[in-house]
């Protein structure tokens, strides 16, 4: 216990990565009072946190849309922006994300290689919150994070 009768917040004792051969990445995190949940990564996919499925879930609700499409866009004071919007039907020969999370995220092809191993997290921030996206494959983002540029271009 620490003063003022609050518990205390269980330390991490360590975090062990285990890789599954060419597949995903996962991280242990073992604290002193429990085993935390099994994260997974994959390096060729899109995820999403709890908290983002949540608030698309929420967006989503009453609007008839089947999903979310998720853009790159040639625009933004850094080369690229994400562009993010509900479809009501399924996109002809895009990729589908998070249908185990029971949400579809949509992604074309050709935007499929500049999102590979991006994560989209619903960050809150004061009174505001926003969804966040942690791509792997840039290497600059503007003030805002609204746009970004991609390594080696």
């Amino acid at each position: 216990m620490i003063p003022h009768g609050r518990p205390s917040v269980p330390l991490v004792e360590s975090v062990r990565y285990d890789c599954l051969g060419d597949g995903p990445v996962q991280a242990r995190v073992s604290t002193s009072s429990r085993i935390m949940p099994v994260q997974t990564f994959d390096p060729e996919s899109i995820s999403m946190t709890e908290s983002a499925v949540a608030h698309l879930r929420t967006r989503m609700r009453g609007t008839g849309a089947v999903g979310v499409r998720l853009a790159v866009s040639e625009k933004g004071c850094n080369g690229f922006m994400y562009e993010l919007g509900l479809v009501e039907s399924e996109p002809q020969e895009s990729l589908c994300f998070g249908e185990s999370l029971g949400i579809r995220l949509f992604v074309d092809p050709e935007d499929a290689e500049l999102l590979k191993g991006t994560e989209i997290d619903l960050v809150t921030e004061g009174l505001n919150s926003t969804l966040k996206f942690q791509n792997p494959n840039a290497e600059t983002l503007c003030g805002c994070g609204e746009s970004f540029s991609l390594r080696g271009t």
